[in-house]
Parts: structure tokens; C-alpha cells; sequence
């Protein structure tokens, strides 16, 4: 089983994906709707309809616009991004790229269940969480 997570944006998709790519880095590939053979107005044609960064291990990171014509995006809280990383070089180069511009809700710590956990909003309105277990690796599953 694997979970890739999928994002949508009202129109900064493209934006928000060369950031994401600028942190993670991996493959960007990006297809507008006009690359895809249109379906929506000609204002739109430019729009994200899908967009994925392929990382070396495997994990896609996928998202697309959500054109005017297809309805809106609600920004909420019910969705984060857990980044689980392999060291605490690594969380804070993560939590320093992402967490710029944002909204800190926790900023990167030790933590009882995590030697770094951080959790954030980013500058697009994604909330993310950072984690590294280190030693307290029975705390990650």
C-alpha cells in the first residue's frame, strides 16, 4: 500500500509545485489543460491539470488547479502532509524551505514522540508536519 498525496489550487498550482521542487527536488512534470486537449474555457486553457514530483525512492508528490468552471478550493485544516525524514539536518532543511512564508503552528522541536516535529502551514495554505523519530523510533508506528 502507499499513499501519495494529491493537492488542489485555485490557480497557483504551477507556482506552488516548482516551490514544493525547489525543497524536494526529484522530476516536476506539469500538463495544463490545453496540453491535454482543453475541456474548460480558453481563460482557463493555462491552468494546472495535473502536475507530480517523482522522488528517487518512489513517493509522488500530485496536484492540479481547480479551474473557475469546475467550482472553487476551500483552504481547511483537514488535510496535512507528513514528511518523514532520515535525520535532523534533513527536518530542518525541510521545516526552514517550506515553513517560509507560512504559518508556524509548532516550530521544528524535540518532542516525547520525536527527536524533530514540527507542523506548519505553507505559504500556499498547505499544512505539513515534519517528522524525524530518531531514538524514539516506537513512536512512529
Amino acid at each position: 500500500m502507499r499513499l501519495d498525496p494529491y493537492l488542489n489550487f485555485p490557480g497557483n498550482a504551477r507556482e506552488a509545485m516548482e516551490f514544493y521542487h525547489s525543497v524536494f527536488g526529484g522530476k516536476l512534470d506539469i500538463v495544463a489543460f490545453k496540453d491535454f486537449g482543453g475541456g474548460v474555457p480558453e481563460a482557463e486553457e493555462n491552468m494546472v491539470m495535473h502536475a507530480s514530483i517523482s522522488l528517487p525512492n518512489g513517493d509522488l508528490l500530485m496536484c492540479s488547479d481547480v479551474p473557475p468552471s469546475f467550482g472553487s478550493v476551500a483552504k481547511g485544516n483537514s488535510t496535512h502532509v507528513m514528511v518523514g525524514v532520515e535525520s535532523v539536518d534533513e527536518a530542518k532543511r525541510v521545516y526552514d524551505g517550506l515553513s517560509a512564508g507560512g504559518k508556524v503552528q509548532m516550530e521544528l522541536q524535540e518532542t516525547d514522540w520525536a527527536e524533530r516535529y514540527a507542523s506548519f502551514e505553507d505559504r500556499f495554505g498547505i499544512n505539513w508536519m515534519v517528522f524525524y523519530a530518531g531514538n524514539r523510533s516506537q513512536a512512529s508506528g
